[in-house]
């Protein structure tokens, strides 16, 4: 399911009148929780462990994930959802928009998840050679 919202967010090419930066936006701070928590579902998380201890926080759940061995995220990354955070944990990424997405393009941001989700994707099989 998250990979889904994230390659909607990745057909965006800046000409499809129905699609806006807030799509983009939205549509990656879905893909990327929910890509977050199965990893920490993978490390042995519950979902009442997700809603206590991370919500709607994609910069929580990649704190959580690191401390459960994710490796390989740079600062971009992280500075990204350090970003995007406060407002999406409170379903506001609209207002992230309308902020001016604190300096990020959508093309960036795509980029930059699609860097952190390589290094979820590694980080499932480098944990026990399991899938």
């Amino acid at each position: 399911m998250g990979e889904n919202f994230c390659a909607s967010a990745e057909r965006f090419d800046g000409t499809d009148g129905g699609r806006t930066d807030e799509h983009v936006f939205q549509n990656l701070h879905w893909g990327l929780e929910l890509l977050l928590k199965a990893y920490l579902h993978h490390r042995g998380w519950s979902d009442a462990r997700c809603i206590a201890d991370v919500r709607h926080d994609p910069g929580k759940a990649l704190a959580a994930c690191e401390r459960e061995g994710l490796e390989g995220i740079d600062p971009e990354i992280r500075a990204f959802l350090q970003a995007l955070s406060p407002f999406s944990r409170v379903h506001r990424v609209a207002e992230f928009v309308e902020a001016g997405a604190a300096g990020w393009t959508a093309a960036d941001a795509i980029t930059v998840s699609t860097r952190l989700r390589k290094a979820l994707d590694s980080g499932f099989w480098v944990q026990g050679g399991e899938g």
